[in-house]
């Protein structure tokens, strides 16, 4: 039997103010994930190996939120998400597609993990701004999943006008993903921006070639007072959670994902800031 009753985003805390004891999730990325038809659940960064598989054998996907040093037990967690989901996709006895995401820093370190080593690099400075992004060469809304599904008027206005929010330093260049054979053999590169004041390229979004994993360096998950911009970011939103909801749970949950979303939020002392 076939369990895929809700669809369940896994959100991976992180450190608050450098404190192990305090983790929160940001306002932004649960309101977001839940106006679109998901129930967020937090992963905790300190939970022991054989507690995070067991939530890992019951979500349809997982965020990996941007972040600015959010400790040690968020990098061994991520690393373990992004392996069990590869392995699970690579394997023929099960047919799990778990849906993976990560935001500005956990873009990065789904860049880092794949290239085996740190491709993430300074001097891509792109603070509390929006800016466009563009396909690469001889590329096209319908040669990406991720993209195929924009209206015209959407995917135009995306590479017109500035309608992604970016507040990172670092950033992964288009070069790197073709040089890096790791890289260029597990992800395509969907869009790249541009920093305004250096002018540097940066990849923007990427997605796995066979499996769903995609990397947003910017935030589509930050509210905005721009009209174009929220149809962005509600057409990602939309997105990922319909993703998630083709991971066929082939198990039945322990618990109703509701009931667990309020004990995880109790037990961590939800920290909900909001951006």
């Amino acid at each position: 039997m076939k369990w895929n009753i809700l669809v369940t985003v896994f959100t991976l805390f992180q450190n608050y103010d450098g404190k192990r004891a305090q983790q929160f999730i940001r306002a932004s990325m649960v309101d977001w994930l839940t106006q679109h038809g998901a129930i967020v659940v937090p992963i905790m960064a300190y939970d022991s190996y054989k507690e995070q598989l067991a939530q890992f054998n019951n979500l349809h996907g997982f965020v990996l939120p941007g972040s600015n040093g959010p400790g040690k037990g968020y990098a061994r967690t991520y690393k373990r998400l992004l392996r069990w989901t590869i392995r699970a996709s690579k394997s023929k006895k099960s047919k799990r597609k778990v849906m993976g995401a990560g935001f500005c820093w956990g873009f990065q370190r789904m860049a880092n993990y794949i290239a085996r080593r740190t491709v993430s690099r300074g001097s891509y400075v792109a603070q509390n701004t929006n800016l466009r992004v563009k396909y690469g060469s001889n590329k096209t809304k319908s040669d990406f999943r991720i993209s195929t599904g924009l209206t015209d008027r959407l995917n135009k206005n995306l590479q017109n006008y500035r309608l992604t929010y970016n507040n990172h330093i670092h950033g992964v260049s288009p070069e790197t993903m073709r040089n890096n054979k790791y890289l260029r053999r597990f992800y395509d590169v969907v869009y790249t921006s541009t920093t305004l004041g250096t002018g540097k390229e940066f990849v923007a979004l990427m997605e796995a070639k066979t499996m769903p994993l995609y990397g947003f360096q910017f935030h589509p998950e930050v509210y905005s007072r721009n009209q174009n911009q929220r149809y962005a970011n509600a057409y990602f939103g939309k997105f990922l959670v319909n993703e998630a909801r083709k991971n066929i749970l082939t198990r039945k949950p322990i618990h109703d994902p509701r009931t667990v979303q309020q004990v995880a939020t109790k037990r961590a002392g939800l920290y909900r800031f909001g951006w």
